[in-house]
């Protein structure tokens, strides 16, 4: 990504055309970049989705699953102490990333 980036900035520098052909290539070179920009963004947030996923596995809108008999499921921030429900992600009071724990 870091060599398209620099190969982008150095097609867009470059003076070389003139009028007509100019606008075109910094059109090209330009709609390049946000296609690279879109393709970043998206995978950042497929990444942090996956990573959320990973703290706290209960999607919002889902029904809470029972637990069984002998597991009682909860979020509890790390850092300050404070229970959560299951469909949370952060903690309302400090705002650190949840964890669930189970407790047998």
């Amino acid at each position: 990504m870091l060599a398209v980036a620099v190969v982008l900035h150095a097609l867009w520098d470059y003076h070389g055309a003139q009028g007509f052909l100019r606008f075109a290539s910094m059109i090209v070179v330009g709609a390049a970049g946000l296609l690279l920009l879109y393709s970043l963004v998206r995978s950042g947030a497929k990444e942090e989705r996956h990573a959320l996923a990973a703290l706290n596995p209960q999607r919002p809108g889902e029904p809470e699953a029972e637990p069984s008999a002998g597991e009682r499921r909860q979020l509890v921030c790390a850092a300050c102490g404070t229970e959560s429900p299951p469909h949370a992600r952060y903690c309302a009071r400090c705002g650190h990333a949840l964890r669930i724990r189970s407790e047998a």
